[in-house]
């Protein structure tokens, strides 16, 4: 704004009418660009993210992890890339992938949670995105211990929200976090295992491995 100041004083200052004209379109011309310039620079660095990708070995196979930097954003199973990056798609308009070895140190809470650590993913951070509902269920579900299961409707009452349990149901399948938000844990009314991104053998598997009593659900 200073540099704005001088060059128009100076302007003014030309001895002759034309001269003066050609000294405010070249101010005004440049100064039009410089902010042009610093608007669109600031425009592209919002929609650029940066995010780093690991690949994990599993008992229930290869997981794609993904961080910001500070969170996680998605944890996927590598046979279903193509449902991540279609939501990582929608989240941000320009990604710029970075391969990296335990970024954040999540891999390798993850390799103990399979190691049978059951709480250790309890407390990673979490970028999920969705609107404010997908994240208070995202959130609640990992409000339920390892080794217990809850119903839809179980959730949704829980939530507040007796009646929404189908919108629970949608939510969860669009849980781009797996196993570290627990969607695995919520079952159906009759405690039989219902859909699941991953397939069920792999949320079989999961409630097993932490030790879900099996009375309580249909495996």
């Amino acid at each position: 704004m200073v540099d704005l100041d001088r060059r128009l004083h100076k302007a003014r200052a030309a001895k002759n009418r034309s001269q003066r004209r050609r000294l405010y379109e070249k101010t005004f011309h440049e100064h039009e660009t410089s902010l042009f310039h610093n608007t669109m620079t600031t425009v592209s660095s919002v929609m650029m993210a940066k995010l780093l990708i690991d690949t994990i070995a599993s008992p229930i196979g290869a997981l794609l992890l993904v961080a910001d930097g500070k969170s996680l954003c998605a944890l996927e199973y590598a046979d279903c890339a193509q449902r991540m990056r279609k939501l990582l798609q929608g989240r941000y308009e320009n990604i710029r992938w970075q391969e990296a070895s335990d970024p954040c140190g999540f891999s390798s809470v993850l390799r103990a949670y399979f190691e049978g650590e059951m709480n250790a993913i309890d407390h990673i951070p979490i970028n999920p995105g969705g609107t404010v509902f997908q994240r208070q269920v995202w959130s609640a579900l990992r409000t339920i211990p390892s080794g217990a299961v809850l119903t839809y409707g179980e959730m949704a009452a829980k939530l507040g929200r007796p009646t929404a349990y189908r919108a629970v149901g949608t939510i969860n399948a669009l849980n781009p976090i797996a196993i570290v938000v627990p969607c695995h844990r919520l079952v159906g009314a009759n405690g039989a295992l219902t859909g699941y991104a991953g397939g069920l053998e792999r949320k079989r598997w999961l409630l097993e491995h932490e030790g879900v009593d099996r009375r309580k659900i249909f495996l």
